[in-house]
């Protein structure tokens, strides 16, 4: 009996300790998350002002970029305007200055009741009228009004502004008789080198008057300028010319000039251009 016991304990004991091994242990209490802390005032300060600043940097690369875009199509608009340019200029020069070349191809038709001075651009009836039999009136037409112009700018030469002008017509000459009217040689109108300054310039060449700039314009009557007979004092003298100008808001200027001491000899009535037999008859 008491060795039963004394064995029999331990059994009982190595038998309780793996029951034992097996109880579960009690679960530990879940732990609660951090409630979230309220920002402080200055913590929404400084993520406002950051805010402002970042939009202010995304407003400063979009105002630069709206300047650029611009500037390039100013850019592209001055460059279309100087390929305009060269394509309508087709006339150059070594020194990349600016050369225009114009004209006028003018056809003029006239019918006269009478024997004129000249039948395409009569300035008076003659006194002679024709008594062979044949009429007086004349009817036709010429091209020598036809005009060319030449003018070269954008030269600088001795700090002032440089530019010249050459106007010509083909109304030289005073053939009497036959087709020698229809090959007139070419005539210089005016031509001339300008030089100016901001408020002085210099004209050295054949100019209209000084004292009579303007001329009735009209297509019917170019190569003598309208009323040239009635006391307009247009003729093409060569001359140096000098202007001064003063003043911002109220400019005046002066002018002075030496001209060419010609003296102009009219044609005489006796010897009109006359109007050849074709003309005459009207045909």
């Amino acid at each position: 009996m008491s060795r039963w016991i004394r064995w029999g304990f331990p059994l009982l004991m190595c038998a309780a300790r793996p029951l034992a091994a097996q109880q579960p242990r009690p679960a530990a209490p879940p732990q609660q998350a951090p409630r979230p802390q309220p920002p402080r005032a200055d913590t929404l300060a400084q993520r406002a002002a950051r805010a402002d600043s970042t939009l202010r940097a995304q407003q400063a690369r979009l105002d630069s970029l709206s300047e650029r875009a611009d500037s390039l199509a100013d850019a592209m608009q001055r460059l279309q305007q100087l390929i305009a340019d060269q394509a309508q200029s087709k006339v150059g020069s070594h020194l990349r200055n600016k050369v225009e070349l114009s004209g006028l191809v003018l056809v003029n038709g006239y019918y006269n009741g009478a024997r004129m001075n000249v039948p395409d651009v009569p300035g008076w009836v003659s006194r002679n009228q024709d008594t062979t039999g044949l009429p007086n009136a004349s009817l036709g037409g010429m091209m020598r009004q036809t005009r060319l112009g030449l003018t070269v700018s954008g030269v600088h030469a001795i700090g002032g502004e440089m530019s010249a002008d050459l106007q010509l017509d083909f109304f030289g000459g005073a053939p009497l008789t036959g087709d020698d009217r229809f090959f007139t040689p070419p005539r210089i109108r005016t031509a001339n080198v300008r030089l100016d300054w901001p408020h002085f310039g210099l004209l050295v060449g054949q100019e209209k008057p000084l004292i009579s700039p303007q001329s009735p314009v009209t297509y019917a009557q170019i190569g003598w300028p309208g009323f040239w007979g009635a006391g307009n004092l247009w003729e093409w003298t060569p001359q140096a010319r000098a202007t001064l100008e003063l003043g911002d808001a109220v400019r005046f200027g002066l002018q002075g000039a030496a001209l060419d001491p010609v003296q102009v000899k009219d044609e005489p009535y006796s010897t009109p251009v006359g109007a050849d037999a074709g003309e005459k008859s009207g045909r």
